[in-house]
């Protein structure tokens, strides 16, 4: 009997340490809209191309350099895209690779990520979307998510994002 007694008490103890201890208090994700520009400034490396019996083309690891000039200098730098794709006959298939953006004035600010979308060198346009993490700098911890207008291939490019700071204010 004093044994539950003594239970119910050190768990009733329990719960009003819970409920009265200290709370975390968290910071709200700011989120931040913002429009850009990509303007390719060269090919880096062609990678490596596959023409098929068909006429389609698979092409796997071409960089490419870029210009990001963006409305929120967060957002804006030099871009490094890896670029893969599955093209058929018309030069039209998916699109695919990795971005790393390297922000100056920004702490050493690099975001990494990954793009999808989709080419068509016959009817002259391109479109993707994609995701990065901030992964040092001014950056480091936020998120973006971005996607373009429909553009024409190998020229610049306007899109949209919305950077996410978890560290709020």
């Amino acid at each position: 009997m004093k044994s539950k007694r003594l239970f119910r008490t050190v768990v009733l103890g329990l719960v009003i340490v819970i409920l009265l201890g200290p709370h975390s208090v968290g910071a709200q994700t700011i989120k931040s809209d913002y429009t850009a520009t990509e303007i390719p400034t060269g090919i880096i490396d062609a990678g490596e191309w596959v023409f098929l019996p068909n006429g389609g083309i698979h092409f796997r690891g071409q960089v490419i350099q870029t210009s990001e000039v963006a409305s929120d200098a967060r957002a804006s730098g030099t871009g490094t895209l890896v670029s893969n794709g599955n093209l058929d006959s018309t030069g039209t298939g998916p699109i695919w690779g990795t971005i790393l953006i390297e922000v100056p004035d920004c702490q050493g600010g690099v975001w990494q990520g990954t793009w999808a979308g989709k080419m068509s060198m016959s009817q002259g346009y391109v479109y993707w979307s994609g995701v990065m993490q901030g992964v040092s700098g001014c950056v480091e911890g936020m998120m973006v998510k971005f996607d373009s207008e429909l553009c024409a291939p190998q020229a610049p490019c306007n899109y949209g994002g919305t950077l996410l700071d978890p560290h709020g204010e």
